[in-house]
């Protein structure tokens, strides 16, 4: 008999509805509670994320990771992580969540800059298989009640991200 570690469903999300070849601002302080499908409700102690999107094998993107925490009615962002990440030639299936025009990323490194405890393997877990096996990180949630993924195209044509909470 096996025993369920999740809080939340087992099942990876897709984070946005349409792939995103923009990137987005660094989140700003703000005094109502961050909203909009790159938020994401925390419902456990860790983030476990994974990436596709469109464009040739060995194309790029990256996702910054920001943890939102409210004191006295203001939200603040604390920026966590940046991963940057490399399409594979693995694609999905035509009609489910990663069609088969897009790739799944088997290459994911952390990309945080000026963090020295960032690139801690205790603090964080990449996996990183590359050879067309999709890869995927495991992040802290510190706590944070909500979390902000923000996924841009580098050399991609467009990217995206699946995430759950466990």
């Amino acid at each position: 008999m096996s025993t369920r570690i999740f809080n939340e469903s087992p099942f990876l999300k897709k984070l946005l509805a349409a792939n995103s070849s923009d990137g987005v601002a660094a989140p700003s302080p703000t005094t109502t509670a961050p909203t909009g499908e790159r938020v994401i409700s925390v419902a456990g102690n860790y983030l476990v994320v994974t990436f596709f999107g469109t464009g040739a094998d060995n194309t790029t993107g990256t996702c910054g990771v920001y943890g939102w925490r409210q004191v006295d009615g203001l939200w603040i962002p604390f920026h966590l992580i940046d991963l940057n990440f490399t399409l594979s030639t693995a694609v999905g299936v035509s009609g489910e969540a990663v069609i088969n025009t897009e790739r799944l990323s088997d290459t994911i490194e952390d990309g945080t800059v000026g963090g020295p405890t960032l690139g801690d393997q205790a603090w964080r877990g990449l996996s990183s298989p590359a050879g067309n096996v999709a890869g995927h990180a495991y992040i802290p949630t510190l706590g944070f009640p909500l979390l902000e993924l923000d996924v841009y195209a580098g050399t991609a044509t467009d990217v995206n991200a699946l995430h759950t909470t466990m």
